[in-house]
């Protein structure tokens, strides 16, 4: 590293660069070789994949730093500069290595050196640890054929016993998925990726580079957990097939010349890679050998990603002139059969030891398939008064919900498809631009709706559908209590297709704007009844990850109508964007009656015990009725009667148990009783930071500072803003079940203010490229945070009796801060020029101290034991205040 640094840095002649470019690459090619392998050797198995993931996750990290610094660095001596910031690394890895950095204890071992190995393992995990580490490192027991093989090590060296029946099956797939990671086209897609931006308007190359290695970077991060979660294996099925649809949308794209598309389809793939091949394909090749073995096997396998890397630097070019548009299908079919190869031959490595990864591939050569027993599930049938064994234990993680919870669900969020398509549908410059509708006489092709129409007529129609929202939500919460949720939302559907079919027919921007207060009304109406119909659906452990959909059912709202922009942009193609919401009705209205069901709670409530556990029986199984109700209801189990382990429960006694006491829903008034008064003020506080920590401010300034930044076609910074807002969004649930809805919001916060700042930093400094990044860094910690996660909190901290009302008042709530960031941010951003988002630095501190303070974790909790939370809050603090009382101190001595 310092040695090809140095020659870089100093040369006088591109033929002395040359040379410190091999020795550059030298380094890299041994550090990809040793330190997969060495993460491996030092991890235990149930932590190999996420610190394994590490390795892609500093090279996609070091791609974006220099990318970046092209932006400074670009003069006749800074790239001097960076040629030799290697430099720092191979200084700061020699200055800290001695003192922090332990010996591979798996190669101590393969050198006899055991007391060694004992005290590097002492340091990595404990003395008390030292012989259960031990056994990670190596098989306990050989079979024939592995001691027959590895008695023979010694004589034809270690590449000959890769070459055995022992180990030649690993060698063929670690080689497999080694080149993988570079057939696949990944280079090529970066490669060809400046063509792509600069066709689509984006002139600085380095503009588009950021964006590519953003998006690189992100899904890495989230790696580690998703192969926890899902396998290895299966994370890379997966995204290959991620891959093999991004380039199919690529093709297609270059053959149409729709550039926005493939900007859109070059993300997905990207985003696929760096989810998958990309960062799994360290861990799984060093996993997949034993310690004496490794190294030399891991050194073949990252020689063979090298040679697939230089053949497709030296050959892409020419693939590219003689196909042209078509120059993605070799990668279509190289992405398939890797897919079918991970199919039929990789094995799942995620949190096994090495002793289990040799013995299932030892498994396979022997083709020695053990059936085996399947064990009978237990059933409990009380059918008469009988003494009977007690049901067993169990909890919500223990219940596989059937097919229908997650068509449900599915089927519930096409109506916050309808809030994001509407609240983006009007944000295209070429439909509203005031210079073009102040123009006399307005150009052809130009102020496309309504022309001459004046700005106050178009601030009006925009604003006119947050009105409509706050309408839709207050009333909603009513609506739904007295009829269900289920003819609520079918309801619902029919202010959607009038507020369409008034947008799409209407003649002058008046009659437009009352088609914007109906769909409006619609959007309230939907954010205030569905989050809490999914919450009372799903059980707590599934509770927060099937509620993001309903954030992301928005936010693909938003890419969905700014990828129209580039062929609706016409004067009436507006009119389709307007009408598509039909569509989504109508599927709603064809589906519901089929496949939705009405909320269990809210039947329960109603005293419709028999509809309520027929619709249980639906979600989750026959079997599990009993368990879902427990989640429903804030009452004691069902008694029992007996000693030990058995009990007496007459069949009237089961059956009256489970039928609680029909609670009807109650009114306004009572969300301001002590008991709820509290939970109310939390969820209109969570409502209010989700708008007033200003992500809808970001998406309305992007415009400006992708124009800043050379970006000349509004419509690319739209779309480029809304996909960024997508992707993180699909984690969410993912980190929520990792972290808890808590912590998930206040890391957000953490990030969305340093975003805020270096946004600020970059407006004052004049960096558009900079302010391009922290815009995406903005957006990603909201969608991945506080803006998927406030619509399930707000419904989990009210009972089930109040959600609806309580749901309605936040939501509209939070329509009115959206209305109020609308009208107002416009002012601010004049007034404070290049520190408009220092207000919502402030916004987002004062949120952050408020839900690190008042706002309770609710993921997998049920409302029982959120209620209960807040029960003990407020008996505490009646109980204190009434001890002060009785002490006497609370007496105030008078003066006189």
């Amino acid at each position: 590293m310092l040695a090809g640094a140095v020659i870089q840095a100093s040369t006088s002649s591109i033929s002395v660069f040359m040379v410190g470019r091999i020795v550059a690459g030298v380094a890299s090619g041994c550090a990809t070789g040793m330190v997969g392998g060495y993460i491996s050797e030092i991890s235990p198995p149930n932590r190999r994949n996420s610190y394994g993931t590490f390795m892609q996750v500093s090279l996609s990290a070091g791609i974006l730093v220099v990318t970046i610094s092209f932006f400074f660095a670009d003069t006749s001596s800074g790239w001097r500069y960076i040629a030799a910031f290697p430099v720092l690394n191979a200084s700061f890895f020699l200055a800290f290595a001695p003192c922090v950095l332990v010996e591979s204890p798996a190669w101590l071992l393969e050198r006899g050196d055991q007391e060694h190995a004992e005290q590097e393992i002492a340091r990595l995990y404990g003395h008390e640890h030292v012989q259960q580490a031990l056994s990670w490192m190596e098989p306990s027991t050989n079979t024939d054929l592995e001691s027959e093989a590895l008695s023979d090590e010694h004589e034809g060296g270690t590449f000959s016993l890769l070459l055995s029946p022992l180990f030649i099956k690993q060698l063929f797939v670690a080689l497999g998925v080694s080149a993988a990671q570079q057939l696949t086209g990944i280079n090529a897609v970066c490669y060809y990726s400046s063509d792509i931006f600069s066709d689509a308007g984006i002139s600085d190359g380095r503009v588009g580079g950021v964006i590519v290695y953003v998006l690189m970077l992100l899904p890495t991060m989230a790696v580690a957990h998703l192969s926890e979660r899902f396998g290895n294996r299966r994370l890379l099925l997966t995204g290959l097939a991620g891959m093999f649809i991004s380039a199919t949308g690529i093709t297609l794209a270059l053959a149409f010349s729709v550039q926005a598309l493939s900007i859109v389809f070059t993300g997905t793939f990207v985003a696929s890679f760096s989810a998958s091949v990309g960062p799994l394909i360290w861990p799984i090749t060093a996993a997949l050998f034993t310690d004496s073995v490794r190294a030399t096997a891991v050194s073949m396998c990252i020689f063979i990603n090298w040679v697939c890397n230089l053949l497709i630097g030296v050959f892409f070019p020419y693939i590219s002139d003689a196909l042209d548009a078509y120059k993605f299908v070799p990668f279509m079919v190289t992405t398939a059969a890797f897919f079918l190869f991970t199919q039929f031959w990789i094995p799942e490595t995620a949190g096994k030891s090495t002793e289990e990864i040799q013995a299932t591939t030892a498994s396979q050569r022997k083709m020695d398939f053990t059936p085996s027993m399947s064990s009978a599930s237990h059933v409990w049938v009380v059918p008469t008064p009988i003494v009977t064994e007690a049901p067993p234990t169990q909890n919500s993680s223990t219940i596989k919900p059937t097919w229908r919870l997650y068509v449900n669900v599915l089927v519930a969020v096409l109506q916050p498809f309808q809030f994001g398509w509407s609240t983006s549908q009007m944000n295209n410059s070429i439909f509203n631009n005031e210079a073009d509708c102040n123009a006399r006489p307005i150009a052809p092709g130009t102020c496309l709706m309504f022309p001459g129409h004046t700005k106050t007529q178009w601030t009006i129609a925009v604003s006119s559908w947050i009105v409509g929202g706050m309408i839709g939500s207050l009333v909603t919460g009513r609506v739904s209590n007295k009829f269900g949720r289920k003819p609520t939302m079918m309801a619902n559907c029919l202010f959607m297709i009038a507020g369409a079919v008034i947008q799409a027919a209407s003649s002058n921007i008046s009659i437009f704007t009352i088609g914007r207060v109906f769909a409006g009304i619609a959007a309230g109406g939907s954010t205030a009844v569905i989050p809490g119909f999914i919450g009372e659906i799903c059980p707590p452990d599934l509770r927060s990850k099937l509620g993001v959909c309903f954030q992301i059912s928005i936010t693909l709202g938003h890419l969905f109508v700014a990828i129209t922009f580039f062929f609706a942009s016409t004067s009436t193609g507006w009119r389709f964007i307007a009408a598509f919401p039909i569509v989504l009705a109508f599927l709603f209205l064809v589906l519901a009656p089929f496949v939705l069901v009405e909320s269990p709670a809210w039947l329960l409530m109603a005293g419709q015990q028999v509809l309520a556990e027929r619709e249980l029986a639906r979600l989750f199984g026959q079997e599990n009725v009993y368990l879902a109700k427990t989640w429903m209801k804030q009452e004691e189990a069902a008694p029992r009667v007996g000693v030990g382990s058995e009990y007496v429960m007459p069949l009237h006694d089961l059956r009256m148990s489970m039928a609680p006491k029909a609670t009807k829903p109650r009114g306004f008034s009572h969300l301001f009783t002590p008991e709820l008064i509290r939970q109310l003020l939390v969820a209109i506080g969570v409502a209010g930071a989700q708008q007033l920590t200003g992500v809808n401010a970001v998406f309305f300034y992007s415009s400006g500072i992708f124009k800043q930044a050379g970006l000349s076609d509004s419509r690319i910074g739209v779309l480029l803003v809304n996909f960024v807002n997508v992707l993180p969004t699909l984690f969410c649930g993912m980190l929520s079940a990792r972290l808890g809805n808590r912590k998930l919001i206040l890391y957000g916060f953490t990030g969305m203010f340093f975003s805020a700042t270096g946004m600020t930093a970059a407006l004052v400094g004049s960096l558009p490229a900079l302010a391009i990044v922290f815009t995406a860094l903005y957006v990603t910690t909201f969608g991945s945070s506080l803006g998927p996660l406030a619509w399930g909190i707000m419904a989990d901290l009210f009972p089930d009796d109040v959600r609806a009302m309580g749901c309605s008042i936040c939501v509209g709530c939070s329509w009115l801060c959206s209305l109020a960031i609308g009208l107002g941010y416009p002012y601010i951003a004049a007034a404070f020029d290049n520190y408009s988002f220092v207000p919502f630095m402030c916004t987002v501190t004062l949120a952050f101290l408020f839900v690190h303070s008042f706002v309770p974790e609710t993921y997998g909790k049920t409302i029982q034991e959120i209620q209960d939370e807040f029960d003990a809050r407020r008996l505490k603090k009646t109980r204190d205040r009434d001890q002060w009382r009785l002490s006497g101190n609370s007496q105030i001595a008078v003066l006189g």
